[in-house]
């Protein structure tokens, strides 16, 4: 039970940072997809395709990449990991159920969803619960009956 203990400021903190560096993760391989798209595109548009091409085909890979890679970050990566996303990994964090057990893939899916909510005003809502909740839970984790903690408490 001392797992899901108030983490205190040091989890907040690795929390935050960890936001930030699953967000990166995202985007560098959202780029990465719409840089693939401008590389197809060409021969295309070279070929006879309409110019307008060069502009959608990577904005959709951009967005396809981006909902992917979310996926992977926030579904995949802890369901295989026991419960770290990669930043979460490299941080000593982990997510689990408040009774200590690792999140199920329904808990992963829905807790991802909920970053609709989190992420409103910039993410903002989500550091707000964050910082205020008393096991320091935002949103998707209120819901789906999840805590971050540091790895090394379980």
């Amino acid at each position: 039970m001392a797992a899901i203990a108030d983490p205190g400021t040091q989890v907040v903190l690795r929390r935050f940072l960890q936001y930030v560096l699953d967000r990166l993760i995202v985007f560098m391989a959202a780029l990465v997809a719409a840089a693939l798209c401008v590389r197809a595109a060409i021969p295309l548009i070279v070929s006879g395709a309409p110019p307008m091409l060069f502009f959608w085909l990577p904005v959709g890979g951009f967005v396809v990449g981006a909902l992917a890679a979310t996926v992977w970050v926030e579904v995949v990566a802890p369901l295989r990991s026991g419960g770290a996303t990669p930043a979460m990994g490299w941080l000593g964090l982990r997510i689990q159920t408040v009774r200590g057990n690792p999140p199920s893939l329904g808990d992963l899916l829905l807790r991802s969803l909920l970053f609709a909510v989190d992420g409103l005003l910039m993410g903002l809502v989500g550091a707000v619960f964050i910082a205020l909740t008393p096991r320091h839970q935002r949103v998707g984790d209120i819901v789906t009956r999840t805590v971050v903690v540091r790895a090394d408490l379980s």
